[in-house]
């Protein structure tokens, strides 16, 4: 913090990840500040390639990104004995795997939960696509996690799936503009798991938004403010 306050108020062109970020920078610091959000556009893959590990007619809950904690990740497996027929798909690599892992071994969810560590981009786009949701669970540790807007949300609403997220004030806004899934009300295996259920079944009411998100929500038209921002830089 030393440091940032040292170098922060002598910048003169700032970027930052979403709204609230830059609100808080720039009451701080007295700096104008540039909002680019990390969006992606996931639809690039090519082919849809099937996916070994998911067996005819099970559904697929993804979550995709680092295996840190304060991510929810060991709610999402504790959910999983609640549900029949579904699968838990961890993409990324972290520092808690290995006791994930062992979590997964001990509750006997080898065949539920898959973990399929780092993914190329065009990989991970194609398990993407194929999933039925999106978890993005992060607790509220801090600052940092209380306003995320982590891009792994807007990967899956890029690749047309609903979401399930933490009731944090970002994420809350973002579905509140746009219908793309449901906040996680209860923080408990089954509340997670009904909640799970629930969006699933009614998929169907969430893909018009999702197209509507994903023509708003990508890197096409967020790298236009990149552009104009360097253009301008002093």
């Amino acid at each position: 913090m030393k440091l940032e306050s040292l170098i922060f108020p002598k910048l003169k062109n700032v970027i930052t990840v979403n709204q609230k970020l830059a609100e808080i920078y720039s009451l701080q610091y007295k700096v104008p500040v540039t909002v680019i959000r990390n969006v992606s556009n996931a639809n690039h893959a090519k082919e849809i390639k099937p996916l070994n590990f998911l067996k005819k007619d099970q559904k697929m809950i993804l979550y995709q990104g680092a295996l840190n904690m304060g991510r929810g990740l060991e709610l999402m497996i504790d959910a999983m004995p609640h549900l029949n027929n579904y699968i838990l798909v961890l993409a990324g690599d972290g520092d808690i795997m290995n006791p994930l892992k062992s979590r997964v071994k001990e509750k006997q969810l080898t065949d539920s939960v898959i973990f399929l560590g780092k993914l190329r981009p065009d990989d991970l786009v194609n398990v993407t696509k194929q999933a039925d949701l999106g978890l993005s669970l992060e607790e509220d540790l801090g600052l940092n996690y209380r306003y995320c807007l982590p891009n792994k949300v807007f990967d899956y609403i890029n690749a047309g799936i609903p979401v399930l997220v933490s009731e944090l004030p970002l994420l809350q806004e973002l579905l509140k503009q746009y219908k793309v899934g449901e906040c996680l009300k209860k923080r408990n295996p089954k509340s997670l798991a009904l909640a799970i259920e629930k969006i699933i079944v009614n998929k169907s009411n969430y893909l018009q938004e999702l197209d509507r998100a994903a023509a708003d929500l990508n890197w096409k038209k967020e790298k236009k403010i990149l552009i104009e921002f360097i253009k301008n830089i002093e």
